[in-house]
């Protein structure tokens, strides 16, 4: 984090401020959510001057802690998510168990409300960072949850996907009251799952399968690829990007395809076969273009 501070004690809080989201620019201003360690996880949000570099404010947000060795030391990083913004207020998960609302001016705390965070494998076998007949286990991670997503707001309504569950929740704006909804979790939407986005009105969630939620009813609108079309044994592998209005994907059963979506309804517009399964992976798209990124190999395709 390579801002300098108006004062000593700022650039010490900076350079110890361990930030790894990209971060929300509004204006004239950075928001960033993120980490100091000391012993435990400390958390900050912040507001960053974009041509001085400056602090305008900082609030902190509470601690936590990571899944733990036996000599009580975190095994891995606490990331908290990307901060997002409607109508002066930012919106961001902790990662830890909190998702919180705060002043984009002041930063005052809004609110801050608790959702359950999934169990570790030590919380089931009920044990921490040992295995249920005093073995170290191999693994004390929880399941690996959403990936990285900006929080979005849409019909009135916060959607947003912490990283340490597996449900997608929904949060009143004022109150901050959350609910999950059970239609997303990542049993129906497992293999690198994301908030992709919003297009009119709908909530689009991708993991093997995409599927799209209405924002005001909170239900199903459509689901790719649909078992009852053809290819629809077929899965999504990697994050779906928008491409002049559409979404672009690759999928795979029987071959490799990289394929255009109408998020309106689901429905396949194009579709090209690729060479073999390792083109599979994220897209990204630039100036029309589209790559796709997977296990070290980049694939590029122009749009004729």
């Amino acid at each position: 984090f390579g801002f300098q501070g108006k004062n000593e004690a700022e650039t010490a809080f900076i350079s110890r401020l361990s930030v790894c989201q990209p971060p929300l620019v509004v204006g004239d201003t950075f928001y960033v959510a993120g980490t100091i360690l000391k012993g435990i996880f400390h958390h900050w949000i912040c507001a960053i001057d974009r041509d001085t570099g400056h602090i305008l404010w900082r609030t902190y947000v509470g601690a936590g802690q990571t899944e733990v060795s036996r000599g009580g030391n975190p095994t891995r990083a606490s990331i908290p998510g990307q901060v997002g913004e409607h109508r002066g207020a930012l919106y961001y998960s902790t990662n830890m168990g909190v998702i919180c609302s705060i002043d984009a001016l002041t930063g005052t705390i809004r609110w801050q409300s608790a959702y359950h965070q999934d169990q570790t494998r030590n919380d089931r076998w009920g044990g921490r960072g040992w295995g249920r007949w005093g073995r170290r286990s191999r693994s004390r991670d929880r399941t690996e949850g959403w990936r990285s997503a900006r929080p979005v707001v849409e019909a009135g309504k916060l959607f947003i996907t912490p990283s340490d569950t597996s449900s997608l929740y929904v949060g009143e704006l004022d109150s901050g009251k959350l609910t999950p909804i059970s239609e997303t979790t990542l049993s129906l939407a497992s293999d690198a799952p994301c908030l992709v986005g919003v297009h009119d009105g709908k909530i689009l969630l991708s993991g093997k399968r995409m599927i799209a939620l209405d924002a005001r009813t909170l239900r199903p609108a459509w689901r790719f690829p649909s078992r009852h079309q053809p290819g629809g044994a077929r899965i999504i592998r990697g994050i779906p990007r928008f491409l002049d209005g559409r979404l672009a994907l690759t999928t795979a059963d029987a071959g490799a395809q990289l394929e255009v979506v109408d998020p309106a309804t689901g429905l396949v517009i194009e579709s090209r076969p690729l060479r073999d399964t390792s083109k599979l992976g994220n897209v990204y798209i630039h100036d029309g273009s589209v790559a796709i990124g997977h296990d070290g190999t980049v694939s590029a395709f122009t749009r004729e």
